[in-house]
């Protein structure tokens, strides 16, 4: 069910203007509403969120201080495990970062990759393997050896941020459409029309846009290059400091 599709048209028990305190779906699980917009759902990182704010997904792709680019297999695995001996490669990791995040096992005999939806993850131990086992949804093919590599990544949809201005630090996911009080559930728009606070200077229609060069959350046109994501484009042209509506282009 960590894929789960609620259906086009369908009404989410929790409704895409509400927060719950409990998690009411699983983290990315999504919807199109009969207006053609897509939703997916989220938790709410450690910032409270207002409508209309433009959200990425967590810094670090979730770690705790490092982001885990290759950790280290602990022992020998044989193929059809679905537990398998992980250690940090940078920083000890606290438990329940990774739960429903993915993991990538590199098999360097073969030069082949896998990737796997993570279950569970316990805490891991900086460079020592310590009796700590990733838990997998599905099973690996391969044999792996402590020569082996695997690369780990959060959840996108597991601690989400207002989008970092000027430079993203984290994937562009879309946008909120209700106030979301921190470590909250909800609801992230990343396809369709969706309501904008203007504050970057004046948006110009028909132009991709990103977030503003200085205030979190907040789109601006894309005339130039610029740093960051394109979140979608624009649909009208709007002045600073005032409302504007854009089309989310996030999956």
């Amino acid at each position: 069910e960590h894929g789960l599709y609620l259906g086009y048209n369908a009404k989410p028990w929790q409704g895409i203007e509400q927060e719950s305190v409990t998690q009411q779906h699983p983290l990315g699980a999504y919807f199109d509403d009969m207006y053609g917009r897509r939703f997916r759902y989220a938790k709410n990182g450690a910032g409270a969120l207002v409508a209309g704010d433009l959200v990425q997904g967590p810094i670090l792709g979730g770690a705790t201080t490092t982001e885990q680019t290759v950790a280290i297999i602990g022992a020998q695995t044989a193929a059809g495990n679905k537990k398998i001996p992980v250690a940090a490669l940078t920083t000890t990791q606290a438990a329940g970062i990774f739960d429903e995040g993915w993991a990538a096992f590199e098999d360097t005999s073969a030069v082949g990759t896998y990737l796997r939806r993570i279950k569970t993850q316990p805490a891991l131990v900086h460079t020592t393997w310590v009796d700590a086992y990733l838990e997998l949804y599905e099973a690996l093919p391969i044999q792996l050896e402590i020569t082996d590599f695997v690369a780990m990544i959060t959840n996108r949809y597991k601690g989400i941020i207002q989008a970092v201005p000027a430079t993203l630090t984290g994937p562009g996911l879309g946008g909120i459409s209700c106030p979301v009080t921190a470590s909250y559930y909800c609801w992230v728009q990343t396809i369709g029309e969706f309501g904008v606070h203007i504050k970057d200077g004046v948006m110009t229609i028909g132009m991709g846009f990103q977030v503003g060069a200085t205030t979190a959350g907040t789109p601006a046109s894309m005339t130039e290059l610029l740093f960051g994501q394109m979140f979608g484009y624009t649909l009208m042209a709007g002045a600073d400091e005032g409302a504007g509506i854009v089309f989310l282009q996030c999956e």
